[in-house]
């Protein structure tokens, strides 16, 4: 199944693709790897309005995106953003930006108004589905990161919902930045040893994407997913509880973090103001007019 057209933002394609889109081509890989007609890892990244920002100050992670299968938008930000971007900019008698603001803050209106649900791929509610997926056609599956016993916790409680899962967990060093090579050898091979279809890797924003990319062709993985808080979430701890979908659809995700836990309000003024007022920027080409 070929993925819709990617469309660029701050020169990152971000493909254009529903769930159940990724799905079937996730199936389709996993089943040409079972039949050895597939040589090599898939990876897929998510983008929130956080990533496509750290993407730009970070070289290593643009680099991860760049290299990844499958560029998905987690978030309403994103999709709204790719919208916004993709009209070609107002040059109206040189107020061209009043036209492009004006129109930038409809966008606004229409993530809160629900215009932009259903055209993301919510990182744990993709982790979620393809784990059922896993449980119906037998495939095996790895959890790798998190804090603690977590990846063991949530083998656990996978295994417990579906009994047909094959599942494995390996929780690796504690910070991927402070590892030594020893330990990273042996993560590989730990991930190795099991060989699974499935690898959802949860060692931080960011790093756990770079991880992925240096080791792309060490690793004898089917398809690999960064995941993030996604095991909290699905374990139901802290401030990452998962969050109600209309939460989601709304754009709000966000602030609903803050609520629960203000050391998050630094990234959610990446989200809000940082983010829109970016890809206005990009968009515009203003330059070193705004930041």
């Amino acid at each position: 199944m070929k993925v819709a057209k990617k469309r660029q933002l701050f020169g990152i394609g971000v493909d254009s693709a529903r769930m159940g889109e990724v799905l079937g081509i996730v199936c389709g890989w996993v089943e040409e790897r079972r039949q050895r007609k597939a040589v090599g890892m898939r990876m897929i990244a998510t983008a929130y309005s956080e990533s496509m920002l750290e993407a730009l100050e970070d070289p290593g992670f643009r680099r991860a995106l760049e290299r990844s299968d499958l560029v998905l938008a987690d978030g309403v930000s994103v999709a709204a953003a790719l919208d916004f971007v993709s009209a070609p900019r107002s040059e109206v008698w040189g107020w061209g930006w009043v036209v492009d603001l004006l129109r930038g803050l409809s966008v606004g209106l229409g993530i809160l108004q629900g215009r932009y649900r259903g055209q993301t791929v919510v990182g744990v509610e993709l982790m979620e589905n393809l784990i059922k997926e896993a449980g119906r056609e037998g495939w095996k599956v790895m959890l790798a990161g998190g804090f603690g016993d977590e990846a063991s916790r949530l083998g656990e409680k996978l295994r417990t919902k579906d009994s047909r899962l094959q599942v494995a967990s390996v929780a690796g060093p504690a910070d991927l930045c402070m590892a030594t090579e020893a330990e990273k050898k042996a993560l590989v091979g730990e991930v190795n040893r099991f060989s699974p279809d499935l690898l959802f890797v949860a060692f931080g924003r960011f790093k756990q994407e770079k991880w992925l990319a240096d080791n792309r062709t060490r690793l004898k993985v089917g398809v690999a997913v960064g995941v993030g808080s996604a095991f909290d979430e699905l374990l139901g701890v802290g401030g990452w509880r998962k969050v109600p979908d209309w939460v989601t659809g709304s754009g709000l995700k966000w602030l609903w973090r803050v609520g629960f836990d203000w050391k998050h309000f630094k990234r959610a003024w990446r989200a809000f103001p940082v983010f829109p007022l970016m890809v206005f920027k990009e968009h515009r080409k203003l330059g070193s007019l705004l930041f």
